[in-house]
């Protein structure tokens, strides 16, 4: 099936197909660029950054890196993602220097995957549940802070040292929460925050 959604990070862009299956374009070492598949075929949603995340279908997590190239300096043709451990239930997915989801509850998942940065491989990346995020409907993180936007459009955040997540004063109706270089943006009705 054709593309559905698009992410670029970590030197690569990967595409999310409309079947559930990942493939990414990378540049070859020599020169000229590499595609290759992810192994997976039940994706729902895919976030990218320093790695690549992404949840599956059966709500549970994955993550992988640009793959580390042969002695020859070619690409493998499938890349394998490494399982996030004890992830279940999980929706909505951000990554940046960590990568963040919510679960079905609204607690708010983290983990560490600057290991799989420049093709580094990690045999499984813990997670972190925090909680005092309800009803998160999107995820947005920058390396110190974790958003979440709720079903009510209310933005919430919390840095790791916060007793809780807070609400972002005077920013309501949101549509959709993006991560950006030094901050978030937000879309509300009647346009940008």
């Amino acid at each position: 099936g054709g593309a559905a959604r698009l992410g670029a990070g970590a030197g690569m862009i990967c595409a999310l197909k409309s079947s559930g299956a990942v493939a990414c374009v990378a540049p070859r070492p020599g020169g000229g660029v590499a595609v290759f598949e992810v192994a997976l075929a039940d994706v729902q949603d895919l976030a990218a950054r320093i790695a690549f995340c992404a949840t599956r279908k059966d709500d549970t997590a994955v993550c992988w890196g640009v793959p580390a190239p042969a002695e020859d300096g070619s690409l493998p043709e499938r890349s394998e993602p490494v399982e996030v451990a004890g992830s279940k239930g999980l929706t909505a997915i951000s990554v940046d220097e960590i990568a963040c989801a919510s679960d079905d509850a609204g607690t708010l998942y983290c983990w560490d995957v600057s290991e799989l940065a420049g093709g580094g491989r990690v045999a499984s990346l813990g997670s972190l549940g925090v909680a005092g995020f309800g009803g998160a409907i999107q995820v947005a993180v920058r390396a110190d802070v974790a958003c979440v936007r709720d079903t009510a459009g209310v933005v919430l955040c919390r840095r790791p040292a916060d007793d809780a997540a807070l609400p972002v004063p005077g920013v309501a109706g949101v549509l959709d929460l993006v991560a950006v270089h030094g901050g978030f943006c937000a879309l509300r009705t009647g346009g940008w925050l």
